[in-house]
């Protein structure tokens, strides 16, 4: 009532009041409005960039597979004493089995310079492999390098018809060829349409790709190559397809501003760009390349972009100031009917109560549906983590596979050297005996190949057991290990102040013993060697750890292919070594979330680092935690071990 009667006095008032009432309850509407709506924007673009991270995660994955498979089959290769029909058919049958999409054949290449051409001709007819080599481009009397088909086998129901063909007469074959020897790993060629689909309509052919693997020879030479020929869009549609899951028109290019290669749409009518529309674009590291990933969606479809909350408040609010602007201009008016307009606003607060409860209402129920859509997400989550399992599963078969079908021969080879060196011996001239050693220390090399290989494939999928790691204590059990390396010899071990990390001591002591180790081999040649490990905490919760010695050392150069698959700076008659150790390293050390590099100067000795997390930084834990969940993506180069 004083309320009352003080508006009563100030009735000359009564209309600015009201006005003021009402400027201010729009301007609050108004604000509402805005930052609502930018709630919602910023909604939109948090969750399309969370569907595109998720799309280009499942395109790099998929990308992975074809990569691994033609790489452990040209490792398989790689590993045999001679390339026969046979052992390709055996190789590569393990690739077939994996039913790769867009897969269209695996042949493998050999050079040859025109005056070379007729040898190398004849030594792959005397391996079986029926092949009529066909030059292209040379004129009389030009030498030049050409490379031939020489084993092929098709992945579909297409057979392969350019055996004995010259390759080099597609820039893009050529051009592959190139980067992958002079890099000494797998590349991956620009789009183009395929020798065995040059005489199809042109409707059916497509864009495709090879990745094009170097098979080494055992002294560090080259063999050939190993090709994987994929159609672009059989190869990536399934994959599309899922990431779209009818929520993303998806497309797929060579390269930022190319023309896409394999595609997938909702089938959605066709938008401008603008309000409505939500544009992403993003970068997929292929082997050596990188694809260009371009995502496009409807705001609507996307959870929590568009549920009109923003218009729903700011109707509420502006209800709100025209019931209370209303409410003031009424008891400064109204003075005769003050007690029905009271009995009027008192309704007008009801009605506006009820409309809150609504809206109260309404929110509840767009939140169960934000709910249900989130649930849906997870389960589709779910689905692709069990696909991505599978296909781990299938990988890790696959290098079963390889591996028990290249120990039978090797066991059979090793047990015949063995019995002739054992029950012969004294029929044997000394030339006899050594080329039966050489043959079981061949074998023996191979074992271990074969081995570091199994190792480095199954070393990712090994779950982590992290707790705290003493690295002194660790460090003195794996130089304790090395005694044996080290008899007869001058070493000497420097020990600095080294603080404990958080880890799986499996993984961190294969770390140590293979730095440890590649130390006290590469410092054969000094008479007194010295070898030194320390660790320095950082600021980020990261400690940084060193092992140097003063041995041959490296040309650093060469230092981007030095954590590399079966890749070496050194010839396996100076150091021995399996080529699998470092790249191992690696791996171990990407998954704690850390990383390793290394320096040194040839003649001087090396120094490797690497990071770890300490264990008493929940930051470094964290980052830890976050490197698991990525996926490795370096390709490191050349392996000391």
């Amino acid at each position: 009532m004083g309320a009352v009667r003080w508006i009563r006095r100030v009735g000359s008032y009564a209309v600015g009041a009201s006005g003021a009432v009402a400027v201010v309850g729009l301007v609050a509407s108004l604000g509402a409005l805005g930052v609502l709506h930018d709630a919602e924007r910023h909604t939109a673009d948090r969750e399309m960039d969370r569907r595109v991270a998720a799309a280009r995660a499942s395109v790099e994955a998929e990308a992975r597979r074809y990569v691994d498979a033609t790489t452990i089959a040209a490792a398989g290769l790689g590993a045999l004493s001679e390339i026969t029909p046979a052992g390709f058919e055996t190789v590569t049958g393990r690739v077939a089995d994996l039913r790769l999409p867009g897969a269209a054949a695996a042949v493998f290449l050999t050079a040859a310079t025109t005056e070379t051409l007729p040898a190398v001709e004849a030594d792959w007819r005397r391996r079986g492999v029926d092949v009529t080599f066909q030059p292209a481009g040379a004129g009389a009397g030009e030498a030049r390098e050409h490379v031939f088909v020489v084993l092929g086998r098709s992945l579909d129901p297409t057979p392969v018809t350019v055996m004995g063909a010259d390759v080099t007469v597609v820039p893009e074959l050529r051009e592959v060829l190139l980067r992958s020897r002079e890099r000494r790993a797998v590349s991956l060629s620009a789009p183009y349409v395929l020798m065995r689909d040059r005489g199809l309509p042109a409707e059916r052919q497509q864009k495709s790709f090879v990745l094009a693997v170097p098979v080494p020879d055992p002294v560090g030479g080259l063999r050939g190559w190993l090709l994987l020929a994929m159609r672009g869009n059989a190869l990536m549609s399934g994959v599309l397809a899922r990431a779209g899951a009818g929520r993303l028109d998806v497309r797929l290019a060579a390269a930022p501003g190319a023309e896409a290669f394999a595609r997938y749409s909702t089938s959605r009518p066709a938008h401008h760009v603008g309000e409505t529309l939500l544009v992403r674009s993003t970068v997929v590291p292929v082997a050596d390349r990188e694809w260009a990933l371009h995502a496009t969606a409807e705001r609507s479809t996307v959870p929590g972009a568009a549920t009109h909350l923003d218009g729903s408040i700011a109707l509420a609010l502006l209800l709100l100031t025209v019931i209370c602007t209303s409410f003031v201009y009424v008891l400064a008016t109204a003075r005769q009917r003050l007690s029905q307009r009271v009995e009027a606003a008192v309704a007008d607060t009801l009605a506006g109560q009820a409309a809150i409860e609504r809206l109260n209402d309404d929110l509840r129920r767009r939140g169960e549906e934000l709910e249900e859509r989130v649930a849906e997400r997870t389960r589709e989550v779910e689905a692709q983590a069990a696909e991505l399992r599978e296909a781990n599963a299938d990988l890790e078969s696959f290098s079963y596979s390889v591996s028990h079908d290249l120990r039978a021969p090797l066991r059979a080879i090793d047990g015949f050297a063995k019995m002739l060196e054992l029950d012969h011996a004294a029929s044997l001239d000394p030339m006899g005996r050594r080329c039966v050693a050489k043959v079981r220390a061949g074998a023996a090399r191979m074992s271990e190949q074969i081995d570091a290989l199994l190792a480095f494939s199954r070393m990712q999928r090994q779950a982590m057991e992290r707790q705290p790691v003493h690295m002194a204590d660790l460090v003195d059990d794996v130089w304790e290990e090395l005694a044996g390396d080290r008899d007869g010899r001058t070493v000497e071990l420097v020990t600095e102040p080294l603080p404990a990390v958080d880890g799986d001591p499996r993984l961190v002591r294969h770390v140590v013993a293979n730095l440890l180790g590649n130390a006290v081999k590469y410092t054969r040649g000094r008479d007194v060697a010295r070898v030194t490990v320390g660790g320095e905490p950082g600021d980020d919760g990261q400690v940084t750890f060193r092992v140097a010695d003063n041995g041959a050392g490296f040309d650093m150069r060469y230092a981007d292919r030095l954590f590399q698959v079966f890749q070496r700076l050194h010839r396996a008659e100076e150091y021995e070594g399996t080529g699998v150790g470092l790249a191992l390293a690696a791996r171990i050390v990407h998954r704690h979330g850390g990383r390793i590099w290394a320096e040194a100067t040839p003649g001087e000795g090396a120094t490797f680092y690497f990071t770890l997390s300490s264990s008493a930084s929940e930051a470094g834990i964290k980052h830890t935690n976050e490197a698991l969940d990525a996926e490795e993506r370096r390709a490191a180069p050349a392996n000391r071990a």
